[in-house]
């Protein structure tokens, strides 16, 4: 059986589908645009008499054409059905046999046009005479209503062909406002952009429907989605078309230039705006610069270069990713319910898109298609697939959703189309610069070519390359630091590059590289916030990598930087990397090793085995390592005093002290007074605490280390205040205040203000107390500093004691003991 044969057989046995008929008073109302009389005007198609006896050849659109163009009525007839016959041509080319898309035009041109049989047209088809009749009726009432509104009035109001704004819209209306306040002082040309999927298509779509925008231009706006390879000549036929002109002539024009000189003229002085979406080539946007001086522009690309250049000044306008609480909103709106039920994981996957509308949008809609019969297993499935950069990179927008620029559905492609234009020297640079983290983080420009030239032989060609990756978009710059998308960085994942594997081997090594001659001091601690980024992704490196050279140099430089920030786990993994070859470090780098081994014990609660470890450091450190000495004791100091071993803390203290005399020790020395001072409170050598506090405000005074200052200062002013020495009390805690305001550290701000609030009451200044108490109550509500309301309502109970208010004293200490029980501060 032939390929013809089986096509007839296949169509032969598909379901039919019969059309419904229209009623008699339809038929009535229009009878000259349906099948009957569009057959009759057909078959008519040669015969002038005939056509100008027709109905249609009375109409009001034959009229206007005949008026616009000197024709006679048939003439003008055949050129309005021609041009609504071209209207219903698929796009791209046939196949063959030509498929059901196809099968409506080429029946009724063929039939009628060119005159040839229905049986002659379905063996063209491949397809029976049934199936070919039932197409080219379908085609007829296509035909039908394509005149039907071609005849209709023109709808009162302004142009606008820019598609309709659809979904949630949300973080962006600033960015609306801005372009309402540019337009308003005269700017022309505004250009938005951004990276792939920021959301810019949708602005521009929502800006056409804006009300101020049909104030500043109210004939409308005519819209044109580019993309990287645009059908110039489309769209310019389309303007036209929208504007009035007939198709024949727009046909005519045999380039862009033509087209564009056709449009310009029937645009007149208009006051039109004129979107330009999704640019990817200036050389693209020049011939369709037809507006007039009354007229706007509007551009959107991923290419920052391109914006600057076709932007006026003011009017090139990035696009900033949503904050997380915009991001949760848009989530909110495309999957409801979820954010409620599920806010953890929520927040974890829009912290994971990064603000990115389009990664937000996919997410929203998976989330929508599987949470929709509410089964809570396929709900937890989807959040839980979800984690995945890759999964989420591949989902792709549901069938039948708009879509504003001719990209593709999933984000993975619509990056892949940005780096596809790049040379390929800058495509591996890019996979190189992957290495480094994503926004929030930041890195600084040595980091950035410290990097590139691991794949990159000089340095001119590494800064030409990210200068070209600036300009593309893909690596961004603000206030001296550079930063990579999140979607950039995972992009990698989904686009594997052939040579992968090696790019990220050396650009790695080499930020881990970088970063060891940059980091060298644990004394640079802390870090700027690009010289951060760098420190921890290198740290991290080093422990993937088991590097233990590296390792063993972060745990000197990096460790106690770590401990502060919360980062503990990777500054253990760096110990157990770097321990591997303990046998290759000397003595005091040993020394080191081990006392930061017995600090992960205490950070474990291993009280007794950081004891025994430190003890053993002790030991080793007299004999091999006297530098590390003063270090292993202090830290064993910290091991006793979490032991409750007072007396023991004291003595070694007073020990460690003994050998940190010199000025580069002076940090060490604070820190072992802190740890005396603690140690001396509980075995109640008050007299030595105070001149032990006296000791560490003048050391963190002289450190440059107000936070330890004022904690000083604090703790003295209370211990005084005991010993009922109120006025030396008074200075130390007024001293402390003052430093703490200086630098806007609340907390303790609080903690002094309610301090002098019990002094207050002591010398019964009830007025000031109050006043105090008032302060510190509203700082500590800002704060949800539980311990601090805690003291404050307690403090307030026993002013109002005092006082004999014995009702309020009731509810403050009835708060007080409220907050203490809730929050397991008894």
């Amino acid at each position: 059986m032939t390929d013809c044969a089986n096509k007839m057989a296949t169509n032969h046995t598909t379901h039919r589908k019969t059309l419904p008929r229209r009623s008699g008073a339809e038929d009535a109302v229009e009878d000259i645009y349906g099948r009957k009389s569009l057959r009759r005007l057909l078959r008519a198609w040669r015969n002038p008499a005939e056509l100008n006896a027709h109905p249609l050849a009375r109409s009001p659109i034959v009229a206007q054409r005949r008026q616009a163009r000197g024709e006679d009525a048939p003439t003008a007839l055949r050129g309005i059905v021609l041009e609504a016959i071209a209207r219903l041509r698929p796009a791209g080319a046939p196949t063959t046999p030509p498929d059901r898309a196809w099968r409506g035009y080429i029946a009724l041109t063929e039939h009628y046009l060119e005159g040839r049989t229905l049986e002659d047209v379905a063996r063209m088809l491949c397809v029976e005479a049934v199936s070919c009749r039932r197409a080219l009726q379908q085609a007829l009432d296509a035909l039908g209503d394509l005149l039907r509104r071609a005849d209709a009035p023109s709808p009162a109001g302004p142009l606008n062909t820019a598609p309709a704004p659809h979904g949630p819209f949300v973080g962006r209306q600033a960015l609306l406002e801005l372009a309402d306040s540019l337009l308003t002082f005269g700017c022309r040309r505004l250009a938005f952009h951004g990276l792939p999927g920021s959301g810019k298509s949708t602005l521009l779509a929502h800006l056409a429907s804006a009300p101020f925008l049909r104030k500043h231009y109210p004939d409308g706006m005519l819209w044109a989605t580019l993309g990287p390879q645009p059908d110039l000549s489309a769209i310019l036929t389309e303007w036209g078309q929208a504007l009035g002109v007939g198709l024949h002539d727009l046909e005519h024009s045999k380039t862009p230039h033509q087209g564009a000189q056709i449009v310009r003229q029937a645009l007149g002085t208009r006051r039109l705006a004129l979107a330009l979406n999704d640019v990817w080539d200036m050389a693209h946007v020049e011939p369709l610069l037809v507006g007039n001086a009354q007229c706007v522009y509007f551009l959107s690309t991923t290419l920052p270069e391109l914006a600057v250049n076709f932007a006026e000044a003011r009017g090139c306008i990035a696009i900033p990713d949503l904050s997380l609480e915009d991001s949760l909103l848009l989530l909110d709106n495309l999957a409801p319910g979820l954010l409620a039920d599920h806010y953890d994981d929520m927040r974890a996957l829009a912290e994971a898109c990064g603000g990115l509308p389009l990664a937000l949008s996919l997410v929203g809609h998976y989330l929508r298609h599987e949470s929709h019969a509410g089964q809570p297993r396929r709900v937890a499935a989807a959040l839980k697939a979800l984690r995945d950069a890759k999964a989420r990179l591949a989902l792709r927008l549901p069938l039948g959703t708009d879509r504003l620029t001719a990209g593709n559905a999933s984000l993975s492609e619509s990056i892949a189309l940005s780096v596809s234009i790049l040379p390929e020297a800058h495509r591996q640079g890019l996979l190189a610069l992957c290495e480094l983290p994503a926004k929030p983080a930041v890195f600084d420009e040595e980091t950035a070519l410290s990097v590139l030239r691991a794949v990159i032989a000089d340095t001119p060609s590494a800064l030409a390359t990210l200068d070209r990756l600036v300009d593309s978009g893909l690596i961004q710059h603000d206030n001296g630091s550079y930063s990579i998308h999140a979607a950039i960085r995972d992009w990698r994942l989904v686009e594997p590059h052939a040579a992968q594997a090696h790019i990220s081997e050396r650009a790695r090594r080499a930020l881990v590289e970088h970063t060891m001659r940059v980091v060298y001091s644990p004394a640079q601690c802390p870090l700027t916030p690009a010289q951060w980024t760098a420190a921890l992704t290198a740290a991290q490196i080093s422990v993937d990598l088991d590097w233990p050279e590296a390792a063993a140099h972060f745990c000197q430089t990096l460790f106690d930087c770590l401990d502060r920030r919360g980062v503990r786990a990777l500054a253990e993994r760096l110990l157990d990397v770097a321990e591997r070859q303990l046998h290759l470090h000397g003595p005091a780098e040993r020394c080191q090793l081990d006392i930061q081994r017995g600090r992960v014990l205490l950070w474990h609660h291993d009280v007794a085995g950081a004891i025994a470890q430190l003890q053993q450091t002790v030991e080793y450190a007299r004999s091999e390592a006297p530098q590390a000495l003063p270090t292993a004791l202090a830290t064993l100091a910290q091991a006793h005093w979490l032991a409750g071993n007072a007396q023991q803390t004291v003595q070694i203290c007073d020990q460690a002290l003994d050998l940190t005399t010199f000025p580069d020790q002076a940090a060490l020395r604070l820190q072992i007074l802190h740890t005396r001072t603690a140690a001396l409170s509980q075995l109640g050598r008050h007299d030595e605490v105070e001149s032990t506090l006296v000791q560490s405000a003048s050391l963190a005074h002289a450190l440059g280390q107000p936070v330890a200052e004022i904690n000083a200062l604090l703790n003295l002013g209370a211990l005084l205040r005991q010993r009922n020495d109120h006025d030396e009390a008074s200075r130390h805690l007024q001293a402390g205040l003052a430093l703490a305001r200086q630098i806007d550290f609340r907390d303790r701000i609080a903690y002094a203000l309610i301090a002098l609030g019990v002094i207050a009451v002591d010398k019964h200044d009830y007025a000031q107390a109050q006043a105090y108490y008032e302060e510190a109550r509203a700082i500590a509500h800002d704060l949800a500093s539980l311990h601090n309301l805690t003291l404050v309502e307690h403090a307030l109970g026993v002013l109002n004691m005092r006082q004999k208010r014995w009702e309020q004293a009731h509810s403050h200490l009835l708060q007080a003991l409220q907050l203490a029980e809730q929050n397991g501060l008894t």
